[in-house]
């Protein structure tokens, strides 16, 4: 391998793990504000469960 295709390869290899990492963490930054802990997970019964288990 000529030392310019590996340098286009492990700078695209760079930006593909950087890219896939970054939208993990997006991700999980966004589905932490919709749950009542991080991820999103949380052992609160949610309203509709609730409405089943009083009935």
């Amino acid at each position: 391998m000529s030392p310019e295709f590996q340098s286009y390869a492990a700078i695209t290899l760079f930006v593909l793990a950087t890219g896939y990492l970054v939208g993990r963490w997006w991700r999980r930054r966004r589905s932490a504000q919709t749950g009542c802990a991080s991820g999103g997970e949380c052992a609160c019964p949610t309203p509709k469960l609730k409405k089943r288990t009083e009935a």
